[in-house]
C-alpha cells in the first residue's frame, strides 16, 4: 500500500483546521509558501517530523 494516500489525507484533515489555517484562503497560504511545489514539501516535511516523533 503506498503512503501517498494517507499523506494527502493528513494534510486534507491540516487544511480543514481552523486553527492552522485562519491567516487567508488556501491560494493565500500556498502562495506564502512560494508556491505549490514549496508548500507540498513543507507539508512532507511537517508529516516526516510528525511520523518519526510517533
Amino acid at each position: 500500500m503506498s503512503r501517498a494516500a494517507p499523506n494527502y489525507h493528513i494534510c486534507q484533515e491540516c487544511r480543514r483546521d481552523p486553527l492552522l489555517f485562519s491567516p487567508g484562503t488556501p491560494m493565500e497560504i500556498i502562495e506564502s509558501f512560494g508556491g505549490k511545489e514549496q508548500y507540498l514539501h513543507a507539508i512532507k516535511e511537517l508529516e516526516e517530523h510528525l511520523y518519526r516523533a510517533a
